[in-house]
């Protein structure tokens, strides 16, 4: 993926949301029209029109409005937690524009545009949507408000954009990177067909290996043989001149190849290499690529190279970091925090304590406080506490829930307002297949529940107060 620095760009397109009655009374026998055919009728009668309906129906709509040459962009994946039952649309026949919008049972939105959108004042990283170039937005913090994204790209003369909130980057990235089975992809600037098939990627080959399999061709002289280790996608963009290239570049004198991490079900794979002589396509003796390996036809590919990336945990947050009420940053957490069981959260919290929660797909954090010293925090991290300053008033105990080994400390037992916590693994129904923060080879959760301020009483009432609901 490639880093931009941007600001504000685009405009503004305003849907005007209508909505008819009609006040006469039923004919008998009368048959009811669909929503669709209500909706249809609408956008004849004016430039824009607004309906709520279910997902094949609102696409039906949208597609009877926006005629061809302009595709229709349908999603194919949805993060499980989407509503299919209750989609809002709004569409412009004579722009043309629509506007799709999908929620969660826990507010947050997901909105696919055709025409102009505004940009988000943030970050953004690039990335390749149905085989042209485009940009994921994120919001900047802001501890009101939930994160927001938006995945934007052109189809000459058509502008599309994802729009997001209350989801995550990554779930972001999956939705857009699955559009192009849905409508076809505009045509490639660099059209190729593949001449050496199964000569760099082989079905059932993992993601490494194609990455390995593109070094050893450093020395073939077979820029064909290169081609077959990326996916079309990128040749489509990129051409086929840097093949031939790299064929002759090598032989290598070191190389290190790990997979980095897996993102919206593309892997990032790391390597490290240094070609016995220097070859001119590159620049200094030492050399750190990063590639991007997802799934093209029947295999793996290389979909993207880049010097540097953003690690997918960046883009597991759909809350950011908000400052709310106990109960709503808990219900925020439950409904970003999908990707681990249990979600242990109190459900009693001592009067007057506010709540700032962030959370990802598969870790949270809720820090409660109340401006005057008292402080809760309960979150899924590896922790490592800073020792008491008195060992000799310190208390410490083993064992908590389920786990033999957990430690509960109280740093001073003279006083009542003393710094807590208890660390323990929690046994999890469900994990990621993989995490950036705590090893999910044990089948485990790493909690963490501190206090400051609190009396032991609060302590331990808000540890009986924790639940999975």
């Amino acid at each position: 993926m490639r880093l931009h620095r941007k600001g504000l760009v685009g405009a503004v397109v305003a849907l005007v949301l209508l909505s008819a009655c009609d006040a006469s009374p039923p004919v008998v026998g009368a048959r009811t029209a669909s929503p669709v055919e209500s909706a249809r009728a609408t956008v004849a009668a004016t430039p824009t029109a607004a309906a709520t309906m279910a997902e094949d129906d609102a696409w039906r709509m949208v597609s009877a409005a926006v005629l061809s040459p302009t595709a229709v962009i349908r999603p194919s994946w949805l993060p499980p937690r989407i509503d299919l039952g209750t989609l809002t649309v709004t569409v412009d026949a004579a722009g043309p524009a629509y506007r799709v919008t999908y929620r969660t049972p826990q507010g947050g939105t997901i909105s696919f545009v055709l025409g102009l959108t505004r940009s988000i004042a943030g970050s953004a990283i690039g990335t390749r949507v149905r085989g042209v170039s485009a940009v994921l937005e994120e919001s900047s913090y802001d501890p009101a408000t939930p994160l927001r994204f938006r995945v934007a790209w052109s189809e000459a003369p058509s502008a599309y954009a994802i729009e997001g909130q209350g989801v995550t980057g990554e779930e972001m990235l999956r939705v857009a990177w699955a559009l192009t089975s849905t409508t076809p992809p505009p045509p490639p600037t660099h059209l190729y067909t593949r001449e050496k098939t199964g000569a760099c990627s082989t079905p059932g080959q993992s993601q490494e290996a194609v990455v390995r399999r593109l070094f050893a061709l450093a020395a073939s002289g077979d820029g064909a043989a290169v081609l077959d280790c990326y996916a079309l996608e990128y040749i489509g963009e990129n051409g086929t001149a840097f093949a031939a290239p790299w064929s002759r570049s090598g032989p290598l004198s070191e190389l290190k190849v790990s997979p980095l991490d897996e993102l919206a079900g593309r892997m990032r794979v790391g390597a490290i290499f240094t070609f016995e002589r220097e070859p001119t396509l590159f620049f200094g003796p030492h050399k750190l690529l990063f590639y991007t390996v997802g799934w093209d036809e029947d295999r793996w590919r290389i979909f993207e190279t880049a010097t540097a990336v953003v690690r997918a945990d960046m883009l597991r947050s759909a809350i950011g970091f908000v400052t709310t009420s106990p109960a709503d940053a808990a219900a925020r957490v439950r409904g970003a925090a999908i990707g681990i069981a249990p979600v242990l959260i109190p459900t009693w919290i001592p009067d007057g304590l506010i709540a700032t929660a962030s959370a990802w797909t598969d870790r949270f954090s809720i820090q409660y406080e109340d401006g005057r010293g008292r402080r809760l925090l309960i979150a899924i991290v590896v922790a490592n506490p800073a020792p008491a300053p008195d060992p000799g008033k310190q208390e410490t105990r083993l064992g908590f829930r389920a786990d033999p080994n957990a430690i509960r400390q109280t740093y001073d037992t003279t006083d009542p307002g003393s710094d807590r916590f208890v660390m323990w693994r929690e046994t999890a129904t469900k994990v990621p297949s993989a995490s950036d923060n705590f090893d999910v080879r044990c089948g485990c959760l790493p909690y963490f529940l501190s206090s400051r301020g609190l009396t032991a009483d609060e302590f331990e009432k808000v540890i009986a107060s924790l639940a999975d609901h």
